[in-house]
């Protein structure tokens, strides 16, 4: 498995992101540490609050890198989103919509600047009795179809805050993954911006559908003289 906080693999990812051929990215980084859950009671310790985005005081050298960590993901989930938005594909971020990962600078940055629109998903309008909305910030207009709200009172769905499952794990790892319904109504959606080659590869051999430019090919480099000029 490919590690988003290894530049070897890291790098090689941002040649691919900017390489033109990803007409769609998307990018669910772990909210596990900008969880406003862990700030109720009966979850797991909080390492941030939102007056403290970049950890909380007095933080264990363990922690503070898990702060850290989390934040790093963060930014460089963002970076390659908005090279592929560059490069001419559509992206979004997706995260909960209560995360605190949205106050983060980096994130505010990219849906200002890459006009996203702003999806709230909630998980009853896809089959789910759970207290949950997801949250896109996507540059494809299209994902607005996806977009529904919670109509039921409070206190009507299963709470997520502090619950565990059968096996003692929070059951809030359990809710991240995506009703079966929601991506497919996502995949749907951004089928017509892929191709239908039905190609499967990996990282390292990406590279070899990387377009290769002709020296006619546009944009030209513009460039202006280095010679030295004398008085007259």
């Amino acid at each position: 498995m490919d590690d988003l906080l290894d530049d070897q693999c890291y790098e090689p990812l941002l040649h691919v992101c900017a390489s033109g051929i990803v007409a769609y990215a998307a990018a669910s980084p772990s909210c596990c540490e900008y969880s406003r859950l862990k700030l109720k009671p009966g979850g797991p310790p909080a390492l941030r609050t939102p007056e403290f985005l970049q950890g909380k005081p007095n933080l264990s050298s363990a922690q503070l890198l898990r702060v850290q960590e989390s934040n790093v993901m963060l930014e460089r989930c963002v970076s390659c989103l908005r090279l592929v938005i560059s490069s001419g594909g559509h992206s979004h971020l997706e995260q909960p919509s209560t995360a605190m990962s949205w106050q983060e600078p980096v994130v505010q940055q990219y849906i200002q600047q890459e006009s996203c629109n702003c999806i709230a998903i909630a998980a009853c309008g896809y089959g789910k009795d759970w207290h949950k909305t997801w949250m896109l910030a996507s540059t494809f207009l299209a994902l607005e179809q996806m977009a529904c709200e919670c109509p039921h009172p409070k206190g009507s769905h299963q709470q997520i805050a502090g619950t565990r499952s059968t096996d003692g794990h929070f059951f809030s790892r359990d809710t991240a993954q995506y009703p079966v319904s929601m991506a497919d109504k996502f995949a749907a959606l951004i089928l017509p911006l892929l191709t239908t080659t039905g190609i499967s590869t990996n990282l390292p051999q990406v590279s070899q559908y990387f377009p290769i430019q002709s020296l006619v090919d546009a944009p030209f480099p513009r460039q202006e003289g280095g010679g030295h000029s004398l008085p007259s």
